[in-house]
This record gives C-alpha cells, sequence and structure tokens, in this order.
C-alpha cells in the first residue's frame, strides 16, 4: 500500500502554540507559577521524536515513519499544555456545577446511583471500564502508530487534529462548568461500590479543591477530570480509519466515554503562597 500524501506538515502546532500561550497568561492571572523543570522530559520526547522525523523526511525519506513521529510528539506536546491549562483553569472557576449535571441526568432518565450500583453488581464489566480507561492514552499512541504506518497520513492529520480541538474545546468549557464529578457531590465512599476499584473515583478531588481555595502546590503525578472524554471520542475517528486494517475498537472508546475523567500526566504547576 502507497502512502498518502499528507496535506502539509503543520498539523495540530499552531493549535498547541496557541495552547500554550494561553497557558502561560491564564496561569499568571490565576497567580500559578510553572515548574519549568517537570516539563524537560515531555520536551526532551517531543524534540527527539521531531529530529527522527526530521531524518526520515530527509536523509532516509519515510514518510509514514516521518509522519508517525511527528503525531506522536503533537500529540504529547497537546497533552503536557492541555494539563497544564486545566490546572489553570481548575483555580479559576466560579461556582460548582455538580448539581445541575445530577438534575440533567436524572431528566434524561440517567440514574447515576442505580448505574453504579449495576456496574458494582457486575464486577467483570467493571474491570472492562476500569481497563479501558487506564489504557486510553495508550489506544491514542497505537491509533497514531497504525495509521502512520499503515499509510492512511491524512486521517493520521485529522486524528491529531481533532484529538486536539476536542481536547482544547472540553478544557475550555470545564473553565465554565467546573465539577467535583458525582462520587463527591453525592458522598460516596468505597462502602457504596465494594466490588469496584475505580480507576480516579476521587484522586483528584484534593487537587481541585486545593486549585479552586488557592492553597495548592500540585504535585506532579496531579490528577484532573478533563479532556480524555475528548480522547475516547476522536479515537472513534481512528477506528473507522483502521477498519480494513484490523476490528473496530470504537467499542473501547464508548466504554471509555463512562468513565468521564481525565488522569493527564503533564506539566507540574506551582501556587504562589
Amino acid at each position: 500500500m502507497f502512502a498518502e500524501r499528507p496535506r502539509g506538515r503543520v498539523g495540530s502546532w499552531p493549535l498547541i502554540a496557541a495552547m500554550l500561550v494561553a497557558t502561560g497568561v491564564w496561569m499568571a492571572v490565576a497567580g500559578l507559577r510553572f515548574a519549568w523543570d517537570s516539563a524537560l522530559v515531555t520536551l526532551g520526547a517531543c524534540l527527539g521524536l521531531e529530529a527522527l522525523a526530521l531524518v526520515y523526511r530527509t536523509r532516509r525519506p519515510e514518510p509514514r515513519i516521518a509522519a508517525t513521529l511527528d503525531g506522536l510528539a503533537q500529540v504529547i506536546a497537546f497533552s503536557a499544555c492541555a494539563a497544564a491549562l486545566s490546572y489553570a483553569v481548575a483555580s479559576t472557576g466560579g461556582p460548582l456545577w455538580d448539581a445541575t449535571f445530577y438534575a440533567w441526568d436524572q431528566r434524561l432518565g440517567l440514574d447515576w446511583r442505580a448505574y453504579l450500583a449495576f456496574v458494582d453488581g457486575h464486577p467483570r464489566l467493571g474491570l472492562v471500564l476500569s481497563l479501558a480507561y487506564r489504557s486510553l492514552i495508550l489506544q491514542t499512541m497505537l491509533a497514531v502508530i497504525l495509521l502512520g504506518f499503515s499509510g492512511r497520513l491524512r486521517a493520521l492529520q485529522d486524528f491529531v487534529l481533532a484529538f486536539a480541538i476536542a481536547g482544547t474545546v472540553t478544557v475550555l468549557i470545564s473553565a465554565l462548568t467546573p465539577a467535583m464529578a458525582n462520587f463527591e457531590f453525592l458522598g460516596l465512599s468505597p462502602a457504596d461500590f465494594p466490588q469496584l476499584e475505580p480507576a480516579a473515583a476521587d484522586v483528584h478531588v484534593a487537587d481541585l479543591a486545593g486549585l479552586r481555595d488557592g492553597t495548592l502546590r500540585i504535585p506532579s503525578d496531579a490528577r484532573r477530570p478533563d479532556a480524555e472524554v475528548a480522547a475516547s471520542t476522536v479515537s472513534a475517528t481512528a477506528s473507522n480509519a483502521l477498519r480494513r486494517l484490523s476490528a473496530p475498537d470504537s467499542s473501547s472508546s464508548l466504554v471509555s466515554l463512562q468513565r468521564l475523567r481525565m488522569e493527564e500526566s503533564g506539566a507540574q504547576a506551582e501556587a504562589r503562597v
């Protein structure tokens, strides 16, 4: 199979650059300080991938490898920027929307407690959902690799750009509608779901609360509920593009949506005290 000609090599970099600028401005307004040492590994990985991509564009022309390396660099760079921006927007958020979201769920016929009880009563289903969520970053990377190595370079560009756009929109929406999540809103504890080990039931609560009251000095493994929902949604695009190469993985994308949590590893930020 011949590789498609990509539309160009710009890709998502302009959006990533814009998000980086927005993150810096937002953090300054919010009184947060960026810990640059925490970004060295991410920066090094992106520069290394782009250097290799340049080699495979010029010295050893391999369009598939070059596009794949470039796509991976963009996904990593965007994820780091989105994580930092999500910290900033969390610190400037208004009133929590948990009660509103819960009321909307009720009006749509979604009984969240009943849903939790059902999954708790089916531990294997809970395990599938948890594994789907925990492997979401791997799913994204795998989609980039498969699209690139299969020569579907335009589909790869579309996927990475859609990933970045969806993530950006999701993070910005979270700034307007901050929420702690139902586990916290409903006052649930592990005793309410003894058969389950949710991947991110309340790991973000202390961080989010600290960001909102300005007391938190964010650790390097901070987690926030946000835009992996976008990654779950967009991975369906890769499933469609890869339909001739492998069985669709849209089911794993759909079950990932059930988690509605973000577990981003990215750059560190510190609140000024």
